[in-house]
């Protein structure tokens, strides 16, 4: 059990991201959820809460492939399911990070403009479904993409931030999704 409390009732997608993920001096704009308006309440987006720090995050956005409540719930067994998403998935830069075929996306997009140089996001990706079907024809995927001016020079085009860090070089991260 995550020992989190969730909720995915009270606000939309666009709501959750405002208020439990962006912090002061970031402005956001173009808000979508599975490429469509972010402006409902949607069962595979809510807030948590971890009071105990037992993920390494005190609150924050949610996302699922289902019904993100069942988080706070205990993990009794293999394939447990709460609700689910919309099917068949279809976004490229997710696609491009696992070999399997996309069900039940969560994918939230949106532009924001930082007022200083630095941004920073902290995450953490968890699966009900590991292990009984990691490295399986099923698996669940978790990428973080950025497209946009570089600071340094040029554009990031879907640039996954979400990497392993390589165990036999630190400061270094592996290409594994």
């Amino acid at each position: 059990m995550a020992q989190v409390t969730v909720d995915n009732t009270t606000l939309t997608v666009e709501q959750y991201i405002q208020t439990y993920l962006i912090g002061s001096g970031v402005t956001i704009s173009n808000v979508q959820f599975n490429a469509g308006s972010a402006a409902i309440n949607n069962e595979q987006v809510g807030a948590f809460l971890d009071v105990n720090l037992d993920t390494g995050i005190p609150y924050g956005i949610i996302l699922g492939s289902g019904n993100v409540s069942m988080a706070a719930q205990l993990n009794t067994g293999g394939g447990s399911s709460l609700g689910g998403g919309t099917g068949m998935g279809s976004d490229s830069a997710l696609a491009s990070i696992t070999p399997n075929t996309i069900f039940d996306e969560c994918v939230v997009e949106f532009d924001f403009v930082p007022v200083g140089d630095t941004i920073k996001f902290n995450y953490v990706f968890a699966s009900e479904e590991y292990d009984e079907y990691v490295c399986g024809s099923v698996n669940d995927a978790f990428g973080f993409f950025l497209s946009g001016p570089n600071p340094l020079g040029g554009n990031y085009s879907s640039q996954n931030l979400a990497l392993i860090p390589d165990p036999l070089n630190p400061g270094l991260y592996t290409t594994t999704p």
